[in-house]
């Protein structure tokens, strides 16, 4: 297995690990963009005054999303 494409992570992970590994990747993206969100919906009810910082904090839940889907499914 470790012959055929030798020099990258995925020819030494099963094909379970490898499954389980995309799996972790997206949910990290998730969670990321949900506490982003949250985080920017609390700060702008909260502190109105930082509001350069909790629109970027919004920009970033957003590209976090926008990459999440754009990357798909790998093969």
């Amino acid at each position: 297995m470790a012959e055929d494409n030798p020099g990258t992570a995925r020819s030494i992970l099963s094909p379970r690990e490898d499954e389980l590994r995309e799996k972790r990747t997206k949910n990290m993206f998730l969670i990321l963009a949900l506490v982003l969100v949250l985080l920017w919906i609390g700060g702008f009810m909260m502190f109105h005054v930082a509001g350069f910082l909790i629109h970027l904090l919004l920009i970033l839940a957003v590209v976090s999303i926008i990459f999440h889907f754009l990357r798909g499914r790998s093969a």
